[in-house]
């Protein structure tokens, strides 16, 4: 598990991924998209891509944890599976700062 950290108001956790390369760099595109644009705007048009890259069929098999929090106002921006254990397919796939 690790943070990135961002603007000053967002702390973005990576719980860990386990997903195809392609649809990986995909979903850290849109994260990393997500740190430059970090407003309510922005946060909804990429939380919707993120939500959508998350129901393609291509990852019925995936295991992915998601957690993006606002650490200005301690609250979380976006969630999926973040509380479950996950093994990462490689170290690749695990940031910190």
């Amino acid at each position: 598990m690790g943070t990135i950290n961002c603007a000053p108001t967002i702390k973005i956790l990576i719980i860990r991924l386990k997903v195809n390369l392609s649809l990986n760099t995909k979903l850290l595109g849109y994260l990393i998209t997500l740190l430059f644009f970090h407003n309510a705007v922005a946060y909804s048009a990429i939380i919707d891509k993120i939500d959508k890259l998350l129901a393609d069929s291509s990852l019925s098999e995936a295991s992915v944890g998601i957690a993006i929090y606002d650490i200005n106002t301690d609250s979380v921006i976006f969630d999926h599976e973040s509380d479950r254990l996950l093994t990462p397919a490689s170290n690749l796939k695990l940031f910190t700062t």
